[in-house]
């Protein structure tokens, strides 16, 4: 048999496990990885042979062996530690107040795990303190997850709801004091506001008051406890009536006592030269005038008094006024200045004697004298001159008197003697205008009042403006045209009225040319303008002058012995031709017709002349030429006007 010896050194490998001891864990596992090794713990130099774990309950140097099963071993070394460190944390007391009504009771941080106990309830996570509950303490136990160890802490809830304490005083308003500052007796807070009859009214602690009504401190101590103290503040602004009473001076009275009344505390001040002096009730004055007297109450408001202490042991001079007799006043009255006062004795005299009356109705100049002697045996006395102006104002009218054509307005000035005129213009009872000067356009009657105003005294005067006197044309003679070839002609013309120089238009234009001058047919305008610009025309018709035409065939040709008809005809009726006139007659059958029939034998040159019913002529001429168609003897005897109106001579011819 052969056995084969094997040589096996490997050491076993494994793992090693185990924890720590603390608070919570009194004990720690050792334990490892490989069941298939025998193993022991090695501590105190003591061995322990265990399986796969063992328990150990001292912290210290461990080491683990082992072993396989040919007998090598591994050994590992293992520190087992202890942690039992209690939590650590620090907490306060916590102070509840009126600022801070409640709170949570937190934890410190978060490193633990915190539960509160009271003495009254356990396991409390996050409690909640209210200042209305009894202080009690409260225990905060701090646990430390990981060792389990704990620790705890004592925490005192402390209440601090202390009132404060405040009292104010203001003092009333009165006209002494208008304004004032409250006083305080306890100042020991942090915040103070004020509040009056309006609401808020200032967060300083002295405010300046100024007005009355109820004012409230709030006040607010450093625990936010608050406390407010309140009081109305009065206002004595009323002053105090009172009476005084004098008298006059006179001249049985040359000292007056002045008396004051009033109820109630009071001070009389009387202003003397300036300066307020104190009195009782009464005090003697040995001057008249003005005096100013106050009462101060016992609040100090002062009423005042103005009074005026009279003088009438001597009478002012009278000044009576000045007296003019005008036609303002055709009398006057002089009264004395000594008004109600019924004890007084007036006595009105002139030069000639007395008048006892108070008024008197002056009616005539001269002086006048007023003697005034009052109830206290003072006399005054005065006088006055009594004037007398009735002077009439002056009048004298200027301006021109005549209106018209160019001279469309004129001015009128009233001229007079005194210095302190006013005017009145009037027509027909119509008013115009209060100036010295007006300018009218018109024709009329204009009156003008003048009244002194020194004496009241009125004049009136009045001019007549009249109309200036037109220019008309009496007489134009022209001559008109009849018949056609005359002239019509302006011969003369006649002007009346109006004022030289006079200016002649004829048609328009400025005539210069002598009389007579030629007129066209048509119409014709004739005017003058006189020096003041007035316009005086006519108009006259030129009629066109009558045309009369007569027409007549210029020549006719007829046989010897044949008898012909001459036709003239004119623009004339039958009726409106006054004669007709054939020259010569011989040959013709009339020779006052427009028609005539001719017989002669010889050549004729004739002319008829037509006259109208107005004289106008019109002519015309025809040639009769006869022809010689047979033979004819001439005559043996010719006129010599036949042969100066025919030129030729005659001969016997053949045809």
């Amino acid at each position: 048999m052969v056995y084969t010896v094997e040589s096996r050194t490997e050491k076993p490998d494994f793992l090693v496990d185990y924890g720590v001891l603390n608070c919570k864990d009194s004990f720690t596992i050792i334990s490892v990885s490989d069941s298939n090794i025998t193993y022991s713990l090695i501590y105190n130099n003591l061995e322990e042979e265990f399986d796969d774990q063992i328990q150990v309950d001292h912290p210290g140097i461990y080491h683990v062996k082992g072993m396989n099963d040919w007998g090598c071993d591994t050994m590992m070394t293992v520190e087992i530690e202890q942690d039992t460190t209690p939590p650590s944390f620090v907490m306060e007391d916590v102070y509840l107040s009126c600022k801070i009504t409640d709170t949570i009771l937190g934890f410190p941080n978060d490193d633990y795990s915190y539960f509160w106990v009271t003495n009254e309830s356990d396991s409390l996570e996050s409690p909640i303190i209210n200042i209305n509950e009894d202080s009690y303490q409260y225990t905060l136990f701090a646990i430390d997850t990981l060792n389990g160890c704990h620790a705890m802490a004592n925490i005192n809830v402390l209440f601090d709801t202390i009132t404060p304490t405040v009292s104010i005083f203001i003092p009333d308003l009165d006209c002494n004091s208008t304004n004032v500052i409250p006083e305080i007796e306890n100042t020991d807070f942090e915040f103070a506001n004020w509040y009056g009859p309006s609401g808020f009214f200032s967060n300083e602690l002295f405010p300046q008051i100024e007005s009355g009504g109820q004012y409230t401190l709030e006040i607010e101590a450093e625990n936010g406890c608050k406390n407010s103290a309140t009081q109305f503040v009065e206002t004595h602004f009323d002053t105090t009536d009172f009476l005084l009473q004098y008298e006059s001076f006179n001249c049985d009275n040359p000292e007056v006592n002045l008396q004051a009344f009033s109820s109630g505390y009071h001070e009389y001040e009387i202003n003397l030269d300036g300066q307020w002096q104190f009195f009782e009730d009464s005090i003697p004055l040995t001057l008249p005038g003005n005096y100013s007297v106050r009462l101060v109450n016992e609040f100090g408001c002062i009423s005042e008094k103005e009074i005026i202490i009279l003088d009438d042991s001597y009478y002012e001079p009278i000044l009576l006024p000045e007296v003019e007799l005008n036609c303002k006043m055709a009398s006057g009255e002089l009264y004395n200045l000594y008004e109600n006062n019924e004890d007084s004795k007036v006595i009105w005299y002139t030069d000639n004697g007395i008048l006892d009356q108070d008024t008197i109705l002056v009616e005539s100049e001269g002086w006048y004298y007023l003697h005034i002697r009052t109830e206290h045996g003072c006399v005054t006395e005065d006088s006055v001159y009594v004037d007398e102006n009735r002077t009439i104002p002056s009048i004298e009218i200027y301006g021109d008197t005549l209106i018209g054509c160019d001279l469309k307005n004129v001015s009128l000035e009233a001229q007079t003697d005194v210095s302190q005129p006013s005017f009145n213009w009037t027509t027909n009872s119509f008013e115009l205008a209060k100036t010295q000067s007006i300018v009218v356009d018109q024709a009329g009657t204009y009156m003008v009042s003048v009244v002194n105003e020194d004496n009241g005294c009125k004049n009136d005067a009045s001019i007549i403006v009249s109309p200036l006197p037109l220019p008309y044309i009496g007489m134009v003679d022209y001559y008109q045209a009849i018949c056609e070839g005359e002239t019509s002609t302006l011969d003369d013309f006649e002007i009346i009225g109006g004022t030289e120089p006079y200016s002649i238009f004829y048609d328009g234009h400025a005539l210069t040319d002598l009389l007579p001058i030629n007129l066209t047919e048509g119409s014709h305008e004739f005017s003058i303008l006189d020096k003041n610009g007035c316009l005086a025309d006519t108009s006259f018709m030129i009629s066109e002058p009558q045309l009369i035409e007569v027409w007549v065939d210029p020549q006719i040709e007829i046989d010897l012995f044949d008898t012909a008809q001459l036709h003239a005809m004119t623009n004339l009726e039958i009726e409106d031709i006054e004669s007709i006139e054939w020259t010569p007659s011989e040959g013709l059958s009339c020779d006052d017709c427009l028609n005539p029939s001719f017989d002669g034998i010889e050549d004729t040159h004739y002319s008829i002349e037509i006259i109208s019913a107005l004289g106008c002529i019109a002519t015309a001429n025809v040639f009769v030429d006869v022809n010689f168609q047979k033979g004819v003897i001439a005559p043996n005897v010719f006129s010599q006007p036949l042969k100066s109106e025919f030129p030729f001579d005659f001969v016997v011819v053949e045809k």
